[in-house]
């Protein structure tokens, strides 16, 4: 649209960002339970050994080698989870303070959104933008906007606004001959 990065106003997304996190966090929690339940069946597999002492030794072997067996899968089992687990906190963490740093981020002035709304409207400057592309900055979004602006931004402000204003009377004197097809 426009080469001047001085200020840029972007959606934030949040309720899309809060529903990764709240997924997330419901399957941390999820992994959390199947780890603990993996770790309480490794502990009732170790009581039922200490009572294999009364078995005599040939059905103690093969119970043994079964109970080995076993306990390699709980552990394979075990150390799936646990990696499942280092994954997707290490994801939850990045998404949380991501999240964090977007809500710090500045809203955009009003002023700054109404220029905004009218350049990108397709009688000024804004005609070969898709109607979905100009539904991002619909006012119902306005809570969700950030800027991101230039420190020289409030200096270049006043140019900015003459430049809108030059645009708007190009468009007024010339330029909706271009873009209203009116009959001959």
């Amino acid at each position: 649209m426009s080469k001047d990065e001085d200020l840029v106003i972007l959606r934030r997304f949040g309720d899309l960002n809060m529903l990764h996190l709240l997924t997330l966090q419901t399957e941390l929690d999820k992994l959390r339970l199947d780890f603990q339940k993996a770790c309480e069946d490794d502990e009732n597999s170790d009581k039922f050994r200490v009572f294999g002492y009364l078995a005599d030794d040939s059905a103690q072997r093969g119970a043994d080698s079964q109970r080995g067996l076993k306990r390699e899968q709980k552990m394979a089992l075990k150390r799936h989870l646990s990696q499942n687990i280092r994954n997707t906190l290490k994801e939850y963490n990045a998404a949380l303070l991501t999240e964090s740093q977007l809500r710090n981020l500045d809203p955009p002035e009003k002023g700054d959104v109404t220029y905004l709304r009218a350049w990108i409207s397709p009688e000024i400057g804004g005609g070969e933008l898709e109607e979905d592309d100009r539904n991002c900055w619909e006012e119902s979004h306005d809570d969700d906007f950030v800027s991101l602006k230039n420190p020289e931004w409030k200096q270049n402000k006043i140019l900015t606004y003459m430049n809108l204003i030059i645009h708007i009377a190009y468009y007024k004197l010339w330029g909706h001959k271009n873009v209203c097809p009116c009959p001959p």
